[in-house]
């Protein structure tokens, strides 16, 4: 069954800080109107492995597991999303599919943006495309650093250990 959706909900965007940051109230207004609102109960699956990569995802409400299949091991969750975490945003950028599973561990309230849509406002206003992928290159960067620190910090105990 497929989560419920709804176009042109009331829209929280103080759950979206990263993707909306910096956005005039014109440039929001854009980019509301192109965003799709959709539920997923506990345990539904926001993205599966080998899917297309068509859709950013912001999360609005609740929170999800990031799962990485290793086959007879099971699963790894290396990482989790709370409200307002920008899902997605490197499959939808280069076009891969998706890398691992996305799974709701709560009633999940998301915002997504295609990419057709996304295609759309780069058409139709590019200096918006471009603050829209500015803000997504900050929020990957963010991550990365937090994951570099959390990299760091498990070698000093590791070294600390021996």
């Amino acid at each position: 069954e497929a989560p419920a959706s709804a176009p042109h909900l009331s829209v929280v965007w103080s759950a979206a800080p990263g993707l909306l940051r910096n956005l005039s109230t014109d440039h929001r207004a854009q980019v509301e109107k192109l965003m799709v609102s959709r539920f997923y109960k506990t345990g539904e699956f926001i993205f599966r492995t080998g899917e297309a990569s068509d859709r950013l995802v912001v999360l609005q409400h609740g929170s999800a597991d990031v799962l990485i299949d290793l086959g007879a091991e099971g699963n790894i969750r290396p990482t989790g999303f709370r409200r307002g975490a920008l899902v997605g945003e490197i499959g939808f950028l280069d076009g891969s599919k998706r890398s691992a599973d996305v799974l709701a561990a709560q009633d999940v309230m998301t915002l997504e943006l295609s990419s057709e849509s996304f295609e759309r406002i780069t058409a139709e206003a590019p200096g918006l495309a471009i603050l829209l992928l500015k803000n997504m290159a900050l929020e990957m960067g963010g991550r990365l650093r937090r994951s570099n620190a959390v990299s760091a910090q498990a070698v000093m105990d590791t070294a600390t250990v021996s």
